[in-house]
């Protein structure tokens, strides 16, 4: 699995665990808008390669470390 594909498969295996939608999820990093909800979509799918700094933000939302989201 690449890379982006892990990353996404965490954010929505830990999203799940938490009980939030995508919409909620890109709320509490501070996505606004339409599109708030597919930028999580797409990073889940494994469509978009999210920068550092979202990755902590969303981490953060989720109560989970940052290197519980990337590959080892």
């Amino acid at each position: 699995m690449n890379p982006t594909a892990y990353v996404g498969t965490q954010v929505a295996h830990y999203r799940a665990k938490a009980n939030l939608t995508q919409l909620q999820l890109a709320h509490a990093i501070g996505l606004s808008g339409e599109d708030a909800g597919a930028a999580i979509s797409r990073l889940e799918s494994g469509l978009q390669e999210p920068r550092l700094e979202k990755l902590i933000r969303i981490a953060e939302a989720l109560g989970v470390s940052l290197e519980s989201l990337l590959p080892t």
